[in-house]
């Protein structure tokens, strides 16, 4: 972007020191244009440069080629599309850089949404967009090192309204209410054990061996505190029989007050997030929107990304074990699970997002986007 803080010093140098430059928005689009741009730059650098471009070795040749092709490729698909005003993205974090940045050099305006508030302050993490609707201020305050963001706005999260609207209706069930007239009751969210050994070892959370030990503490607390009952709930119920976690599954399902909820259609991750009276989760997105809408949560915690990237201000209530999971439940059953200041804080870290009006505030401004 040549109106980018700083770029008008850049030219400046460049000009006084008689260095050749060319920006990627000066590239043709078409094959034939691209190609007589492209040699047209060569020949400004001299013959010196190639000496230069030589010293850097094949490394970063290979890669630098690859990304310049997969822009071009980027470049010559959004030419096509003549319309095109704005994009929406799926997946922030998972939405290639190569294709926002083709996106915006022909002039269409890129708007992103946050899924999870951790990933900002991944140092891995590069992002490009023009509008990024966020969590909160914390965000571009302190994360997103690594991303090039035009404009962040903070929003909250969008899938918190889901859970503001399943405690607005609170719809009955037979088999949970019929728990919670006994006991507590108490969500469990797992991580989805890898489906070959060879993606488990190429994983550096959520690997079989943490999450056996996760169920394993489990199993612990169930048998500690009978007045639980701890319902746990993944993404894809075909993944319990998987090899690695099998035999502890079949372990788990032999107690009376812990269970997995097979039933995913019936029982979404909201519905049994709002009859939930405490979830202890590993660190998942529907975590992250408890978290922000105020629920008791206990965040089990297999790594150390909280303790290396962003440790939430030391605000949500974490453990590591089994002994950190007993003496929360206790205080949770003794009802001094977490103060108010405390809980408000952590609300804040997430823009007090929890009142419905998440997914209105983004339509909101993309219209007003769209009409400029």
């Amino acid at each position: 972007d040549k109106d980018a803080p700083c770029m008008a010093e850049t030219y400046r140098y460049y000009d006084e020191k008689g260095i050749p430059h060319m920006d990627l928005f000066e590239f043709g689009h078409d094959k034939k244009r691209f190609l007589a741009d492209y040699a047209r730059f060569l020949f400004r650098l001299g013959r010196g440069a190639f000496g230069d471009l030589r010293a850097f070795g094949p490394d970063f040749h290979l890669m630098a080629g690859k990304l310049f092709y997969r822009l071009h490729r980027d470049l010559l698909a959004v030419s096509r599309l003549k319309k095109l005003k704005l994009a929406l993205v799926g997946y922030d974090f998972l939405f290639p850089c190569e294709l926002s940045l083709a996106l915006m050099l022909r002039g269409v305006r890129v708007c992103a949404n946050q899924e999870r508030l951790i990933q900002a302050f991944y140092p891995q993490t590069h992002m490009i967009f023009d509008h990024y609707f966020v969590a909160g201020k914390i965000v571009p305050e302190r994360g997103l090192r690594n991303s090039c963001i035009r404009r962040c706005i903070p929003v909250g999260l969008v899938r918190v309204d889901k859970l503001f609207e399943c405690e607005r209706r609170r719809a009955p069930d037979e088999k949970y209410d019929g728990i919670k007239r006994t006991r507590k009751l108490v969500l469990a969210l797992d991580y989805h054990a890898a489906e070959s050994d060879y993606e488990d070892i190429t994983r550096t959370v959520a690997k079989a061996a943490q999450i056996r030990r996760f169920y394993a503490d489990l199993m612990g607390l169930a048998r500690e505190f009978p007045s639980l009952h701890i319902v746990v709930k993944g993404k894809i119920a075909e993944g319990y029989s998987n090899p690695a976690i099998a035999g502890i599954v079949g372990e788990m399902e032999r107690l009376g007050n812990l269970e997995i909820e097979r039933d995913l259609a019936r029982y979404g991750p909201y519905f049994l997030s709002e009859k939930a009276d405490l979830t202890i989760a590993c660190h998942t997105s529907l975590a992250d929107e408890l978290m922000a809408a105020g629920r008791k949560v206990l965040l089990y915690e297999v790594s150390d990304y909280l303790e290396m990237n962003f440790d939430y201000d030391r605000l949500p209530v974490v453990v590591k074990d089994l002994p950190g999971l007993r003496s929360h439940v206790r205080d949770f059953l003794n009802g001094t699970f977490m103060d108010g200041d405390r809980a408000g804080k952590l609300q804040s870290l997430y823009g007090n997002c929890f009142h419905g009006k998440v997914r209105s505030t983004i339509r909101a401004e993309i219209k007003r986007l769209l009409k400029d």
